[in-house]
């Protein structure tokens, strides 16, 4: 952070960002402006009218930021370009490359309140500076390396061990260091369940990739188990996000007989290209950064995204709330495998009927313009012919 930095409050001082960057920006000289409601238009009128330097904000602020109206926006003051730290949640990488269309500088962090904020940064690398746009973007979405003090991991919750740093391996996201909690107070069970062997659990699953970099794929909650494979609904949402008629996403997971899970997307579209959605017939996923062939799901149009005090989607609330493919209530969600019947996470793999060459997939999704329909994405490339559902699975 530069001298007499400017910064704008688009987070409640509650959460655990008001403990350091209030101070840090006041050791400095600087400003803090605080914003009592948050929308495209205080926000870029805040920009304008303060001269702000740095400004913090959820994914879902970037959101906001990247789909206002040519009425709402402001040129950024003095034509420079703001930092823009983000957390909270992982940043869909199409927002991150729209954000640094507009011109701002995008700092990805992550931790938890029990890691005393944020425990991890994406520094950024001189050499990644050639990089096209989009690539750029899919390096910032990774939570990055740890802070000095701190140690962070991905282990296998099984063996304990660091999975290998290949980018593909998922495993649990832990830490240990002076500024993780000890425990949580007169509560002995939720503090073993937390901990293991010294280390502090996150709940989330991740991969490592050659240069250590850490990124998140899923809450080990959420992921989607669908015949055998693991489904990253961050990974799908961010695909999802990449559709220019999308302002919103959350994949949840939905019970089938067949597949065992499915995936469920609730999008949030766009007013003006609204019907772009209903008269596009196709639209490729193809290179947005999917790992798997997801298929076999659903897609629900939504008002607005239900959210958390401090502006994450809540998509637990997608999850539990009103399901309209279903006129009864919907059954249980489908348990994860157990250790017994299937091999670790780091294992699972398609059914041999749908594994193709990860350089020749290409995913087309027929689209609906509202209510909820079936999702099917077919594969396609090279001559190789679209996988079809028999007649007894659902989806």
């Amino acid at each position: 952070m530069t001298a007499t930095p400017v910064y704008l409050w688009t987070v409640p001082m509650l959460h655990c960002n008001g403990w350091c960057v209030v101070w840090g920006v006041a050791a400095q000289g600087g400003t803090n402006v605080c914003l009592r409601k948050g929308s495209p238009a205080a926000i870029f009128d805040s920009l304008a009218r303060h001269g702000v330097t740095h400004m913090g904000g959820a994914p879902t602020v970037l959101s906001m930021i990247v789909n206002a109206t040519a009425e709402e926006r402001r040129p950024l003051p003095g034509g420079r370009r703001v930092t823009v730290e983000t957390g909270g949640a992982p940043p869909p990488p199409e927002v991150l490359f729209r954000m640094e269309e507009l011109g701002f500088v995008v700092i990805h962090s992550y931790g938890l309140t029990e890691t005393y904020g944020s425990a991890t940064v994406c520094t950024w690398k001189p050499e990644w500076d050639a990089l096209p746009a989009a690539e750029r973007a899919a390096i910032k979405s990774r939570q990055g390396l740890h802070h000095q003090g701190l140690e962070v991991d991905v282990k296998d919750l099984v063996t304990m061990r660091s999975v290998p740093a290949d980018g593909r391996t998922m495993g649990e996201v832990m830490f240990r260091g002076n500024t993780v909690m000890s425990g949580y107070s007169k509560d002995a069970a939720a503090t073993a369940e937390a901990m293991a062997g010294g280390w502090l659990r996150s709940g989330n699953l991740a991969v490592r990739h050659g240069d250590g970099y850490v990124k998140i794929l899923d809450r080990s909650k959420d992921i989607i188990i669908s015949g055998g494979e693991n489904i990253s609904t961050i990974e799908v949402e961010a695909a999802l996000f990449a559709h220019p008629a999308v302002a919103e996403a959350a994949v949840v997971g939905r019970a089938d007989e067949y597949w065992g899970e499915t995936t469920c997307a609730f999008v949030t579209l766009k007013a003006a290209p609204a019907t772009a959605w209903a008269r596009r017939r196709r639209w490729t996923s193809a290179g947005r950064g999917c790992r798997t062939t997801w298929r076999h799901g659903r897609w629900c149009s939504w008002p607005s995204c239900p959210r958390w005090r401090r502006g994450r989607c809540r998509s637990s609330r997608s999850r539990s709330g009103p399901r309209p493919w279903e006129a009864s209530p919907a059954p249980a969600r489908a348990p994860a495998p157990s250790r017994e019947d299937h091999r670790p996470l780091s294992s699972h793999r398609k059914p041999s009927h749908l594994m193709l060459p990860r350089q020749h997939e290409e995913h087309a999704v027929p689209l609906q313009s509202s209510g909820c329909q079936s999702l099917p994405l077919h594969t396609s490339a090279l001559g190789v012919p679209a996988v079809e559902p028999q007649k007894d699975q659902k989806g």
